[in-house]
Formats: C-alpha cells, structure tokens, sequence
C-alpha cells in the first residue's frame, strides 16, 4: 500500500503576529515645507537681474510679469542666461549660492 500524501498546510489567517500585539503604524511623513516659501526671494533675485541687464542695455528697467510660481524657476534660468549675455557676472554666482543654500 503507498504511503498517505501530506496535506498542504493551509496559509496562516492575517492578524495579529505571533506575540499577540499588532505591529506599530509607520511613522508619519516628515510635513512639506511651507507652500511657496521660496517665492519671495526668488522673485527679488530674479527682479534684480532684470533690472541689471537692463541698464546694461541702457533700456529702462520694468516689473518682471509675475506668471505665479510654476513659472520662477523658468523665469530664474532666462534671467540667469539673459545676465550672463550682458557679463553681469560678478556677483551672479554669489547670489545663486545665497538663494540655493536659503533653499535647502
């Protein structure tokens, strides 16, 4: 006569772990920054490069449109390019360090 088949064992019902205790929630995740807190500053640095390539260009100086903050970061890279055209550079990398390291 053959031997009798095992049975699979059935999988073990969801709960508690062995000990009796449920395990700890995660942690929370560490909370956003403050919405929009870079804005300010962002605006000014771009503001001011602005109205430096425009006396370079010897053209009056006029507000940069704000577009809201989706478009800064854009507005901050045409600005940075736009100066660096007209060789405003002398306090360009500076001023980008100060505002990256506000950021951070």
């Amino acid at each position: 006569r053959p031997p009798p088949r095992a049975r699979p064992r059935p999988p073990p019902a969801a709960g508690p772990p062995r000990g009796g205790r449920p395990a700890p929630p995660p942690p929370p995740p560490p909370p956003p920054p403050p919405p929009l807190s870079y804005a300010g500053r962002v605006r000014a640095l771009v503001q001011s490069l602005a109205d430096g390539v425009a006396e370079a260009d010897g053209v009056p100086t006029t507000a940069v449109p704000d577009h809201g903050p989706a478009t800064l970061m854009d507005q901050l890279t045409v600005m940075v390019y736009d100066a660096s055209a007209v060789a405003l550079t002398r306090t360009l990398a500076a001023d980008l360090a100060s505002l990256r390291r506000e950021l951070v």
